[in-house]
């Protein structure tokens, strides 16, 4: 399927008006747009990139299936291709968005489900999945909600910049804790590279809103560990204003666990 900036591209039974490319990885690309029956609020569009000519317009399971123990639901390996990637993220945003919210499951169409995402927008941690399906050559799409801008770092020069940095670390620690407890990893999580998962809108009324995106890469409960590892390094660089020299693979040390049941319940609480 291919995106113009301007078009008004139909998806699922809604349609959308494309302001602009937002992005594009090595999985997928994204859109800014406006849902053409609620044109006040911005969205983002993902989409598959090809991996080869055969993988075109190649069929894939239903996206809105609630992530279990099927063969169906089976994290992709190395060998999964860019749509199989995009199905998953589209579960796995919907068993998290359900997680925080079950209400989530409730809602029928976009425009409740922008309603819910607005509403429930401070509270979750998850960006919020609006729709998922099939573009009309079989490949899959995802809307989701705008996240905030990407994170970045400042100095720490009072006790309200201090106040800042631990929200956002403990907020960041309850969505590992959340995406843990739910059987998944982040895995593509480390910070020199991948910083801009953590979004945030700051607020001198409230805590900080804080936001994961990107959740094509998320791996199984073997990597769980890897995830409190970037965490570690996330903290090192938020602190002191450096990343924390690794070997020329960048990975955990091959002893780390994933530590103990009462580590783990402590990381949920806060």
């Amino acid at each position: 399927m291919t995106i113009q900036e301007g078009s008004v591209v139909r998806l699922g039974a809604n349609s959308y008006r494309v302001a602009d490319r937002a992005g594009r990885g090595i999985i997928s690309q994204v859109f800014l747009a406006t849902p053409e029956e609620k044109p006040d609020t911005e969205v983002i569009i993902k989409i598959p990139l090809p991996d080869t000519e055969s993988d075109a317009g190649q069929e894939t399971d239903p996206a809105n299936h609630v992530v279990g123990q099927s063969a169906e639901d089976a994290i992709p390996d190395h060998s999964a291709s860019n749509a199989e990637r995009v199905w998953f993220e589209a579960r796995v945003l919907k068993r998290l968005n359900e997680a925080e919210d079950a209400s989530s499951s409730l809602l029928t169409n976009l425009e409740d489900r922008i309603k819910w995402a607005n509403e429930s927008r401070a509270r979750r941690l998850i960006v919020a999945r609006l729709d998922s399906g099939k573009t009309g050559d079989g490949l899959p799409f995802i809307v989701m909600e705008k996240a905030p801008p990407e994170f970045r770092r400042f100095d720490i020069r009072s006790l309200q910049d201090e106040q800042r940095v631990v929200a956002v670390a403990r907020a960041v620690a309850q969505c590992i804790a959340l995406t843990h407890q739910h059987g998944y990893s982040l895995q593509d999580f480390e910070p020199e590279t991948k910083g801009d998962r953590i979004r945030v809108a700051w607020s001198d009324q409230r805590e900080p809103e804080v936001k994961i995106i990107d959740w094509n890469g998320t791996g199984g409960p073997e990597q769980q560990a890897q995830d409190l590892f970037y965490f570690g390094l996330h903290l090192h660089y938020q602190l002191l204003g450096a990343h924390l020299a690794l070997d020329s693979k960048k990975l955990p040390p091959p002893n780390l666990g994933s530590g103990s049941v009462e580590w783990q319940k402590h990381l949920s609480e806060g």
